[in-house]
């Protein structure tokens, strides 16, 4: 319903209040000692209450605070929302803030007094009540939102909007100069950051080395998230009081992206980073920020940009997809100016009645109310209106102040003044900006996505080997940076790295080349390497590449070596053999071990072939009572001496003896020793002698430890005489029940019994001449 003629703004009135505007004027309301209808009221008002006169007459009348209020409504362009007009008033010191003190009691919401209606007495500061007065002198105004219509009627208590009628502009002079300070006003101190993405790497780098285990519960516990929040740009104080991982809000969100990206997941027990081997970074963290805080967006709001549909009656319910939509949507229509959260919550009010509530926007203006929202039942529209400004407002805050402050997409702002308490103030990034355009478009430019043109901040190479990553230095980066190189520090300004031969042969390992990480390394400091560094890095590298693992190659072992260099002089098994390796062992050629077998058995040798099944050496010695093993071949292999190296050691005669040292080596304790002669069962061949098993259990600590003291036994007459003798506090401390089925025992430290004899012969017990026998309880 539009409102812009004078009659249909006064007929939103309700007919008392017109009645007391008229009277206020002057105006005869009243036919004999009968009040006018409201249609001759507003008939009466139109013609009489918006002539030049009039207004200027009241305009002239005005005091303070009425007119700087008038003023800066008519430098606003005449109407303004009710809550912005009260907070800029507020903040220019011109009125008193309105008490939101609502109390809720059943269905029913009560204000404080100077909530229930608005006085129009001279003298009051108070936002309603100067409103009031205004609106009782026909100059200002007010009506509902065309988003919201109530079904009642207005009184001169200020209503949504607030305005002042074009037929009364039009006698009022123009105001230029804002009585008042300018809104929005600029915040004295703004934060603008981006640690969540670095977190997220730092996170995932840490877990890449470092797996963790999980909990029953499925949360990390305390030490694991301990070391995770020590690496991190801001570590969170709320680790130091938590039990796991439930009790932080923020590893919790930090592991959450992780894993809706795939960078991390659950194996098992544990909590592992996921590698891909066909890369040495993964493509996420080679994606430009703009590209990677869009994939965050997105991953939000869970890419669903149109929300869900209205919750059937009575039950409402938030939808916070579409709402962090609608929330940025108002940002982006917010541009460049500062807004506080009640300015977003009205823009995206303004775009989306439901944006928050889907079914809000299906209410009927005529509609009755019973609905369940936020815990609340609601049966009328003044209620509904508080408890969905409570719901917009606090999503706006935890959103913009959250997960879009943490993306970088926002920047918040804190302002205060002598009249009003610190706010927050928020406007979109320039990178934001992009990233809320790009999200709501239907195609966003993949070759903006793919650039990294915003991405500012410097690699340096020093000469000691330090690698400074200075500012905003994109995650590919980074990401390199940590495969050839140990990071020193991080924080929201500088990454610093060691490089190292630790860490250089840690890259080789990871597929990471010396060569590639020199040319890696000169493309992102933008020039060459100093010469110490690129010299020492290729050195390291062509040392790590002297020793090499070769998997899958086959061996030829001898009895001695005087049978090795036989066959060696033998051109036909020399011709599949590649080198010596030690006295008694030879490397095959690729693929000759078959050749090598027939040859072998040609010349009368028959080959013993083994593999790297360790359960092929089962039942391969003799563990002898003295504890000397024998193996059962007399070229035992090379898997079989791994094992026998576990458990024994070779004498001065060349023999395998059991050692207390080696079965120390393998654990201490029952559990231990159990694994030590479980091993041993499997290589013995037959069943292991009782000494054997003895003496492996004296040296691995089977029995565990045992600890004796000298203490005085107490026999009462029942166990209630017992109970009765320990209230005194001395004895108390002294005796100790002993469980001896139905006899009432207790213990006492020995050098202690006499304190407990003169103790118990002060209350009067007498002692018996001896103390039965005890006997074993079954």
């Amino acid at each position: 319903m539009k409102t812009s003629s004078s009659t249909a703004l006064l007929n939103t009135y309700h007919v008392d209040t017109l009645f007391e505007l008229a009277e206020a004027h002057g105006l005869n309301a009243s036919l004999g000692k009968k009040k006018l209808s409201k249609a001759e009221l507003v008939a009466l008002l139109q013609g009489e209450l918006f002539t030049a006169a009039r207004v200027r007459a009241s305009y002239a009348a005005l005091g303070e605070p009425e007119r700087t209020v008038l003023n800066y409504l008519l430098y606003r362009g005449g109407s303004m929302r009710k809550d912005a007009l009260a907070r800029d008033l507020v903040r220019g010191g011109v009125v008193q803030p309105i008490d939101r003190r609502v109390r809720q009691y059943a269905t029913e919401v009560l204000y404080a007094p100077e909530e229930r209606g608005a006085q129009s007495a001279p003298g009051s500061q108070k936002f309603q009540d100067v409103l009031a007065r205004l609106t009782r002198l026909g100059l200002v105004f007010s009506r509902h939102l065309e988003w919201m219509p109530l079904p009642y009627a207005l009184t001169l208590h200020p209503a949504a909007l607030i305005l002042v009628p074009p037929a009364v502009q039009a006698y009022l002079p123009k105001v230029n100069e804002s009585p008042i300070t300018p809104r929005p006003p600029q915040p004295k101190q703004t934060q603008q950051h981006s640690p969540l993405l670095r977190n997220l790497l730092v996170y995932w780098e840490y877990l890449r080395q470092n797996p963790l285990p999980l909990l029953r519960s499925g949360y990390l516990g305390k030490r694991a998230i301990r070391a995770i929040n020590q690496i991190l740009l801001e570590p969170d104080r709320a680790v130091d009081h938590a039990a796991s991982e439930g009790d932080v809000p923020m590893l919790l969100n930090l592991r959450g992206w992780l894993t809706s990206l795939k960078l991390i997941e659950q194996s098992e027990d544990k909590l592992v980073a996921v590698t891909q081997p066909n890369h040495l970074v993964l493509p996420f963290w080679t994606l430009s920020t703009r590209a990677q805080q869009l994939t965050l967006l997105r991953i939000l709001i869970e890419v669903r940009l149109s929300g869900a549909q209205p919750s059937r009656e009575p039950f409402w319910a938030v939808d916070p997809q579409q709402g962090l939509v609608g929330v940025l949507r108002a940002l982006l229509e917010g541009g460049t100016v500062w807004q506080d959260v009640k300015d977003l919550a009205h823009l995206a009010r303004t775009q989306d009645a439901g944006f928050l509530v889907p079914s809000f926007a299906t209410l009927g203006p005529q509609q009755a109310v019973n609905v369940y929202l936020d815990g609340n039942f609601i049966r009328s529209r003044s209620h509904l209106i508080d408890v969905m400004a409570v719901l917009e407002e606090s999503f706006v805050y935890e959103m913009t102040t959250g997960p879009l402050f943490q993306l970088g997409l926002v920047e918040l702002g804190d302002w205060s003044s002598a009249n009003v308490k610190e706010e927050v103030l928020i406007r979109l990034t320039e990178q934001g900006r992009q990233a809320v355009q790009d999200l709501l478009a239907a195609h966003p430019a993949e070759a903006a996505l793919a650039e990294n043109s915003q991405d500012q901040g410097r690699i340096v190479v020093q000469p000691n080997f330090h690698v400074l990553a200075l500012g905003p230095v994109p995650t590919r980066l980074l990401a390199y940076l940590c495969l050839c190189a140990k990071r020193t520090k991080a924080d929201q300004h500088v990454f610093e790295y060691s490089l190292t031969r630790e860490s250089i042969y840690a890259a080789q390992q990871a597929g990471f080349a010396t060569d590639a990480v020199i040319q890696f390394l000169e493309e992102a400091a933008g020039g060459a390497l100093p010469q110490n560094v690129r010299r020492s890095l290729w050195e390291w590298g062509q040392h790590h590449e002297r020793i090499v693992f070769r998997p899958d190659v086959s061996l030829l072992q001898t009895k001695d070596a005087a049978q090795l260099e036989r066959l060696l002089a033998d051109p036909a098994v020399s011709s599949q053999l590649e080198r010596t390796l030690a006295p008694s062992i030879a490397l095959l050629k690729p693929q000759a071990a078959r050749a090598l077998s027939d040859t072998l058995l040609t010349k009368g040798i028959l080959p013993a072939l083994t593999d790297a099944d360790l359960g092929q050496t089962d039942n391969d010695v003799v563990v002898q009572p003295d504890g000397t093993v024998l193996p059962v071949h007399a070229v035992p292999n090379l898997f079989l001496l791994e094992r026998l190296t576990q458990l024994a050691e070779v004498d001065g005669q060349g023999l395998w003896r059991l050692t207390e040292q080696k079965i120390c080596q393998r654990g201490y304790g029952r559990e231990a020793t159990l694994a030590s002669l479980q091993e041993l069962a499997s290589l013995h061949r037959g069943q292991l002698a009782e000494a054997v098993v003895s003496t492996v259990k004296r040296w691995g600590g089977f029995y565990g430890e045992v600890a004796a003291a000298n203490v005085a036994l107490f026999e009462f007459e029942s166990k209630a005489h017992l109970a009765a003798v320990r209230e005194d506090p001395l004895l108390e401390q002294l005796l100790v029940p002993f469980n001896a089925g139905e006899r009432a025992l207790a213990l006492a430290p020995a050098e202690r019994f006499a304190d407990v004899r003169q103790r118990l012969d002060e209350l009067g017990v007498k002692h018996g001449r001896r103390l039965p026998e005890l006997r074993s309880q079954e």
